[in-house]
């Protein structure tokens, strides 16, 4: 019994899922690339590969620049915060079901009901303003 392809023809091959990149954040301490070549790599990807991007890093600037006392990343200012993991793990949430987090009754641990708000509709902008910016297909 064959139970998939023989190796030479995965090309022939329809895939059965859409790959999600999840778009990362600046690592200020290191210090090594910015939100635009962050951007910039994604939008590349996603046009190259057709991959859709889930855009965690675009978020987070949104967050911040809204509400700055909101902690996105950890006390190694490189791991997400429980607010920032909240935030990427309802973006992700808005890119894959293309609907809106808001209203989701889950809060999580060290983030208020206040909080989760607020970052459900930022994940929702972020998604949104992904989208209206994506290039157009070929």
């Amino acid at each position: 019994m064959t139970r998939g392809p023989s190796p030479g023809r995965l090309d022939r091959v329809e895939p059965l899922a859409n790959p999600t990149r999840h778009m990362t954040w600046p690592y200020y301490r290191l210090d090594w690339v910015d939100l635009d070549g962050i951007v910039d790599a994604h939008r590349q990807v996603e046009a190259e590969l057709g991959a859709t991007v889930a855009p965690v890093g675009l978020a987070m600037e949104i967050a911040l620049a809204q509400r700055p006392d909101l902690a996105m990343l950890g006390v190694d200012r490189v791991h997400p915060s429980p607010a920032g993991t909240y935030l990427a793990a309802a973006t992700i949430y808005a890119t894959l079901f293309d609907r809106s987090p808001e209203g989701l009754d889950f809060v999580a641990d060290n983030v208020t009901p206040e909080d989760a708000g607020f970052l459900q509709a930022v994940a929702w902008e972020a998604v949104q303003e992904w989208r209206e910016y994506a290039p157009a297909a070929e």
